[in-house]
């Protein structure tokens, strides 16, 4: 129990720190992305979840002695589009606070439920439906944090990006499907969240029947 007691405290100190660092980094770094959309001659960095296919002359030696020099398929990422225009320090701005306020109100969820934990502990009763329900906020915030940086991608692949070239060779770029598999991971946080509704359904019944 003393374990248990040490480790949910311990996660709770970490949360804690987590939220309020976000909280003051939100701050402080939003002042400096907010000056920038006055500064006309800044060059922004916008995050862009793009990825590419092409077909480049290439060549390389193997340490059997084996040699290729042809055609190589490549896959190409681009992380970042850079531009001073007003639009892109705006969408600089978004990119980058809206992430960083859904992660903030994560780590306040999670202190509070292992806060919530803290106070259980005395009684060993850990099951609470204030805790369920912020577990499912979690799951919605990270969800929504994904969605949004796939979005951002597409909106830049489809309308945004055009005529980029790599040594004089015309590249498409699409959103990066792979970030979507992030939502599989998301949806661990929803299928945790209502095993333990059913855990509090149980003791329901267990007081009941007692």
């Amino acid at each position: 129990m003393k374990n248990n007691f040490r480790i949910i405290n311990f996660l709770r100190i970490v949360f804690k720190i987590l939220y309020r660092v976000g909280v003051v980094g939100i701050v402080l770094l939003g002042i400096g992305h907010i000056v920038c959309l006055f500064d006309v001659d800044k060059v922004v960095k916008v995050t862009f979840l793009g990825t590419s296919h092409l077909q480049l002359a290439s060549g390389y030696n193997l340490i059997t002695g084996d040699s290729f020099t042809g055609l190589a398929d490549l896959d190409v990422s681009l992380e970042y589009i850079r531009s001073s225009g007003l639009f892109y320090r705006i969408l600089a701005l978004l990119n980058w606070i809206i992430p960083a306020i859904l992660s903030v109100f994560v780590f306040r969820y999670a202190h509070l439920i292992f806060k919530d934990l803290k106070e259980r502990d005395k009684d060993s009763n850990y099951f609470s439906i204030e805790i369920y329900h912020r577990l499912k906020k979690i799951g919605f915030l990270i969800l929504a944090s994904k969605l949004y940086l796939f979005m951002n991608g597409a909106i830049i692949s489809w309308f945004v990006l055009d005529n980029f070239t790599i040594l004089d060779q015309d590249v498409n770029f699409q959103p990066d499907y792979t970030y979507l598999l992030g939502i599989v991971k998301v949806l661990v946080i929803f299928v945790f969240a209502e095993i333990y509704r059913t855990g509090i359904s149980l003791k329901d019944e267990v007081d009941l029947t007692i």
